[in-house]
């Protein structure tokens, strides 16, 4: 099984939307800001939000990535990659949205209903919106989850996929009635089922994922049709811009916002981007100087919550001289995490807080997660998942005029 994954904590500064992205940023020379948060731990998620009727139409939104994307399929493994998702999210959709206490929830824009209909053998039925269509007018049917699984589902080496994961774990995709309602079938229990249908892209065409050719090599210099509010209109490769712009096909409410543009500003030089109003959204994460820029900026408000990712430490005890309970918490015990959290959040101004040491050994096939303490009598499965962590923290600093163009879904 291929996996890849992309794991940041941010603080982020944003000028123009209530949009939050977020990726690591390097570097912290400057003095210590002063907090502008409470004491104590933030929420996981504290961002200002806004509803349409709030929001005036029209207005652009600038947005910074690292880079271009060296493929426009996320699905496929070198497409796989933080500003790959950031760039075309407004593209995109899936039948699942993932709730602020980190739980699915139904989009009705691409689905009527998703329920778990049988537990043994585990079926889920899916009954998807019939208006909801590509960006070529093609509608969205189970002909397209079919295809995504069987480019993700490991059994065609040909194919690239960023990961197999729970597509593995499929054993027939079925239509029930016509294009719009189908089955998936699981051949075992898996009780992350949900995530690969709340995932960007969610779901790929069946053009793109009919064939390795498409698949692997068919966008690496244009982008996917769109399912989502906005369209990628041009893609400049020598300005360095990506330009979104509302897509005439969407079903659901109109977006606010006219046009997106995303444009690669290294890492380096996304503060001063942000400083000299080019561009409306900074992540910060434990970079005091960009810190310092986003508070200089009048028309930015900084915002911070816990987010949703952590730092960790994470020991082997499967073997070698971590086997033994009893190093592993000596290690455990001699990090200081509480010079650690203080070390990345204070100079941004969040509050230090850290988490307790505990096993924590998710197996996405069970149907909970178990957490314990450190022993001697833990079970050697389980004793290899001991970690440290650290409380996250994300910050984010926007300018006070909110446009949302994801206010509509």
């Amino acid at each position: 099984m291929r996996r890849k994954s992309t794991v940041f904590a941010t603080v982020a500064v944003l000028s123009a939307s209530a949009l939050f992205l977020s990726a690591c940023a390097p570097g912290n020379t400057a003095a210590d800001g002063a907090a502008d948060s409470p004491s104590g731990a933030v929420p996981a998620t504290a961002w200002d939000r806004a509803t349409a009727d709030e929001i005036a139409d029209g207005g652009t939104l600038n947005l910074a990535i690292n880079a271009m994307p060296a493929n426009w399929n996320p699905a496929q493994v070198d497409g796989n990659e933080v500003d790959t998702n950031n760039t075309i999210a407004l593209t995109t959709g899936s039948v699942y949205d993932i709730s602020e206490e980190g739980t699915p929830e139904l989009n009705t824009n691409y689905a009527t209903s998703v329920e778990l209909i049988s537990e043994d053998p585990q079926v889920v039925e899916i009954k998807l919106n019939p208006d909801a269509v590509w960006e070529d007018g093609t509608p969205i049917t189970y002909r397209d989850y079919a295809a995504t699984w069987g480019a993700m589902n490991g059994t065609n080496e040909a194919y690239q996929p960023a990961s197999t994961a729970i597509w593995e774990e499929i054993s027939a995709i079925e239509p029930i009635e016509g294009d719009f309602d189908f089955t998936v079938t699981f051949s075992a229990v898996n009780a992350d089922w949900a995530s690969i249908f709340a995932d960007v892209p969610g779901i790929l065409p069946a053009v793109v994922a009919s064939t390795p050719e498409a698949f692997n090599t068919g966008y690496v210099t244009s982008p996917m049709p769109s399912s989502g509010p906005f369209m990628i209109s041009d893609i400049d490769t020598t300005g360095q811009v990506v330009t979104l712009t509302r897509n005439p096909a969407w079903w659901g409410d109109v977006p606010k916002l006219e046009t997106v543009y995303v444009k690669v500003v290294s890492g380096d030089s996304q503060a001063a981007a942000f400083g000299n109003s080019e561009t409306d959204v900074l992540s910060i994460s434990s970079n005091a100087d960009a810190y310092q820029t986003a508070q200089a900026r009048s028309d930015a408000s900084i915002q911070s919550s816990g987010g949703l990712t952590w730092t960790h430490v994470t020991l082997n005890g499967s073997k070698g001289p971590l086997a033994d309970v009893k190093l592993r918490e000596a290690v455990g015990h001699a990090i200081n995490r509480s010079l650690i959290s203080e070390s990345a959040n204070t100079p941004v101004g969040v509050p230090a807080t850290t988490q307790a040491a505990t096993f924590s050994c998710p197996d996405r096939r069970a149907s909970k997660t178990t957490s314990e303490t450190p022993s001697a009598s833990t079970p050697t499965s389980r004793r290899r998942c001991l970690t440290n962590s650290v409380t996250p923290r994300e910050t984010t600093a926007r300018v006070r005029k909110t446009e949302c163009p994801s206010c509509s879904r």
